[in-house]
């Protein structure tokens, strides 16, 4: 799990706030420095968060050749997956990592083994509300608790 530690945030409030563009953008990590950006695409209503390491650039790709994984990772972007992503007020974005989406998967397949939903297919996380929704073969959308349930996370 990696705690990023960008995102909106309310000097008023004193936390990070939820914007769901941000959580749908490109998710970047320079390979040299380690520095995170959220870069958004032509549809999204920000500006880029985070590192100022080639800002120009990022800010001129068009959203195929910011989509391509291959050319960013060429760039010297490390393209960081959509699937995990978290929103916390006090520590802003967080990114679980591949373990730790197994860690869930096989939680909700041990829970639910007794019951007649099938193989387990995926898991949906929700980014605000930390929520884990099961995907099933015999049915969609199954409750399958919070995050908190199968992980500790960060305060």
């Amino acid at each position: 799990m990696e705690v990023i530690n960008l995102g909106s945030y309310c000097n008023d409030k004193e936390a990070f706030f939820f914007m769901p563009e941000v959580f749908e953008s490109r998710w970047l990590r320079h390979a040299e420095s380690g520095e995170y950006a959220f870069v958004p695409t032509q549809n999204q209503g920000f500006e880029i968060m985070g590192s100022s390491i080639d800002e120009d650039m990022l800010n001129a790709l068009p959203d195929d050749e910011l989509n391509d994984d291959a050319l960013m990772q060429e760039k010297g972007w490390d393209v960081l997956s959509i699937t995990g992503r978290l929103f916390s007020p006090t520590l802003g974005a967080i990114l679980l990592s591949k373990d730790d989406i197994e860690t869930i998967k096989t939680a909700v397949t041990e829970r639910f083994k007794e019951s007649d939903l099938g193989l387990l297919i995926d898991v949906v996380i929700d980014p605000e509300e930390h929520t884990v929704a099961a995907y099933f073969e015999k049915m969609s959308n199954v409750d399958a608790g919070w995050v908190d349930d199968y992980l500790t996370m960060p305060e």
